[in-house]
């Protein structure tokens, strides 16, 4: 029977086991999280269109998510409590008004994939070649037809027009949220130094939030729009 050393137990227990107990907290820490992150997503999608998995949408929200995260957790450290509050309730509110847009982009998507806009082409080809030999009640029926084929090809453009828009306001407010962190980081790093802040940087800050979640209302109210079949006032 081999005879282990004294010694070995003592390298188990101030080596080995530490690794091992520190392996396991960090796994349990990320389960945690990813647990966190399923049930914020699943809140989201019971009171929001579903957004469709590794869509362009669905990867500027995971940048945006990232982002707000980031924030949230630097402003909660970084900044005087007032602000931190204000700011953390912000970039809450915009990760949900994002993924609520990013949802109705992939709703779009959804509902464009109905209409086959290469048919529509065609058939209004073959369309326009008939009305130029019918005549009495046969070309009336042609313009019906014609008129039909034009709003559906009208529909289309319109959610494909929304659904761009949507991508762009996604790309823009997750570009402007990255730049917020990076903002909250420079103004953490001179608290250091300053415990007092420049009013007017922490006011920057929200303002700058406050005018990108105004922006994604609009451009949320343009694709329902689109979706409804209303035209823009």
């Amino acid at each position: 029977m081999p005879v282990v050393a004294v010694g070995d137990f003592d390298w188990c227990a101030s080596v080995v086991m530490p690794i091992v107990f520190g392996g396991a907290l960090w796994l349990s820490w990320v389960a945690w999280l990813g647990i966190k992150r399923a049930r914020v997503l699943r809140t989201l999608s019971e009171v929001r269109a579903k957004v469709e998995p590794s869509s362009p949408e669905w990867n500027w929200f995971e940048r945006a998510w990232s982002a707000t995260t980031r924030l949230d957790k630097l402003a909660r450290r970084a900044l005087p409590r007032p602000y931190a509050d204000n700011l953390r309730a912000q970039v809450r509110s915009t990760a949900r008004d994002m993924y609520g847009l990013a949802g109705h982009a992939s709703e779009l998507a959804r509902r464009m994939k109905s209409i086959d806009a290469a048919r529509l082409d065609a058939e209004a080809r073959q369309l326009h070649a008939r009305r130029q030999t019918a005549i009495g009640d046969a070309a009336l029926a042609v313009d019906r037809s014609l008129t039909a084929v034009s709003d559906q090809r009208a529909v289309l453009e319109r959610m494909t027009l929304a659904r761009e828009v949507a991508l762009a306001q996604l790309a823009s407010d997750t570009h402007v949220l990255e730049g917020l962190h990076a903002r909250t980081l420079e103004l953490g790093a001179s608290l250091k130094t300053a415990p007092v802040p420049p009013r007017n940087a922490l006011d920057d800050l929200t303002l700058e939030l406050e005018g990108l979640r105004v922006g994604l209302s609009e451009t949320i109210e343009r694709t329902r729009q689109a979706m409804t079949g209303a035209s823009p006032g």
